[in-house]
């Protein structure tokens, strides 16, 4: 039989598990799902290898449901498989497994719970005498038109300020994100408000903010989301939170810990379109969040 390559999808497998963790600092306590990564040339090589897995990080009540080679799984699997994908490189001779996907059973996502869900409406929005409307626009996108977005926010008198600060928004002015604070009166909007707000493309053109806190205090706390560092590289790459594909995926899996209230502080709703506040919930479409207040 031959040896496994560095990368070899015949001999990985993915397994389905339960187990207990009894806590400590970098795993807490509580009755836990979890997806096992595996690497053997078996089916039964690879259980025997999550038993002892199991074994040496004293588990408790450790299970497993089903087991599946990974050339399978990835072909069968309806979503993306990106996370499990990049941490088959943590695999080797001493670490045989990995868990992933882990979700404490104890203690759901809030998506879970029903606390935070994603919804779509046409309501026409409703804004607060305190609150203020904002757009982060992505210039990237803004320039996909044939628009360039520095010239046009001049041109609104509109405040507004790139969340890229020194060379690097110089140097990506044309694709760097932008905050706005837009007029509430639909009766006198300038052109650049006109536009986001009716664009075919405004779902990815712009991510906006209904929010009491003034402007500069938004902005710094939006610049902390910029960056984010790579768990497994430790590199540091540009997060853009405000595409539609990312905020679904962030609200999707925001926990109740300290992410969800960093993120969500300052900002009393936010969506890839219009808002509107109702009945003491919060709507936004056609990417939507709805959050119990």
């Amino acid at each position: 039989m031959k040896a496994p390559s560095s990368f070899d999808s015949a001999y990985y497998w993915v397994a389905n598990c339960t187990y207990q963790a009894l806590g400590n600092e970098k795993h807490p306590a509580g009755q836990y799902s979890a997806k096992a990564l595996i690497r053997a040339p078996t089916e039964y090589e690879a259980l025997t290898n999550l038993c002892n897995y199991v074994i040496s990080l004293g588990i408790a009540n450790g299970q497993y449901q089903d087991i599946i080679a990974l050339q399978t799984y990835l072909m069968e699997s309806a979503q993306p498989e990106l996370q499990l994908i990049r941490h088959i490189q943590q695999i080797n001779d001493q670490q045989l497994v990995i868990l992933v996907q882990r979700e404490n059973i104890d203690s759901p996502l809030p998506v879970a719970r029903g606390d935070l869900i994603l919804t779509q409406t046409t309501d026409i929005p409703v804004y607060g005498d305190n609150e203020h409307l904002y757009a982060v626009i992505d210039a990237a996108v803004y320039q996909q038109a044939g628009r360039f977005i520095i010239p046009d926010l001049f041109a609104s008198s509109l405040r507004w300020q790139g969340l890229f600060q020194g060379e690097i928004q110089v140097s990506l002015e044309d694709s760097a994100p932008y905050l706005v604070e837009l007029h509430k009166d639909s009766r006198n909007q300038p052109a650049l408000q006109r536009y986001i707000m009716n664009a075919n493309n405004r779902a990815a053109l712009s991510l906006f903010i209904q929010s009491e806190q003034p402007f500069e205090t938004l902005l710094n706390h939006l610049r902390k989301f910029t960056y984010l560092k790579n768990e497994l590289t430790q590199a540091w790459a540009f997060f853009r939170f405000y595409h539609p594909n990312t905020l679904a995926t962030l609200l999707n899996i925001l926990s109740d810990g300290p992410q969800n209230p960093r993120l969500s502080r300052s900002i009393a709703a936010c969506a890839n379109c219009l808002i509107n506040k109702r009945n003491n919930a919060i709507y936004l479409t056609p990417l939507t969040l709805l959050r119990k207040i």
